[in-house]
């Protein structure tokens, strides 16, 4: 384990809030270095490396309330491989970009028990992914915002399949509608 390093500066180190932005509001303003167990004021709690007095490398947040992300940080920041888990249930595990889901990773729904594993973009599952339900249904496709989108592949429980292609059944809904407010 490396020595703790304490430098004093005029700035002060940052603390994630439950919306993953961040703000200045840590009572000590020492640039900490090396592999560090931190508690702050509002009872979340740190353990793992700083350089800079920034979260780098590997390291643990633990929140007050409950959330928990753990995996690899860069310049204070989630950036790369890591777990998020909320209080509610939820969680992701896969890859991020400055703080956010982004890139392959899979995305648990703790109250509906839905699962979905594929592309992420800006916290969105967007891009070919799998969706799985808790009742054994299963959606392998195209996803945009979390929805189905463009071209899958839906099968029930019972192994009944139907293969989606939602821009073609958009189009003649609303081809359809739009006849019956013209024509009545």
């Amino acid at each position: 384990m490396k020595k703790i390093n304490r430098r004093r500066s005029k700035e002060r180190s940052n603390t994630l809030t439950r919306n993953d932005s961040y703000n200045n509001n840590n009572e000590d303003s020492e640039i900490l270095e090396g592999y560090v167990v931190k508690r702050f004021s509002n009872n979340d709690k740190y353990e793992g490396y700083y350089y800079n007095g920034k979260r780098n490398g590997k390291g643990t947040y633990l929140w007050a309330s409950g959330d928990r992300y753990t995996g690899n940080w860069i310049d204070g920041l989630f950036q790369g491989f890591g777990l998020l888990e909320l209080s509610t249930g939820d969680s992701f595990k896969g890859n991020f970009i400055k703080g956010v889901p982004h890139g392959m990773g899979v995305k648990k729904y703790g109250k509906t028990g839905i699962r979905i594993e594929g592309e992420f973009i800006h916290g969105e599952a967007n891009g070919f992914c799998q969706k799985l339900y808790t009742n054994g249904d299963v959606y392998v496709g195209y996803l945009k915002n979390g929805l189905m989108h463009n071209y899958g592949e839906y099968t029930w429980s019972s192994g009944d399949k139907v293969t989606l292609l939602l821009s073609f059944i958009i189009s003649i809904t609303y081809y359809y509608y739009y006849y019956y407010l013209v024509h009545g």
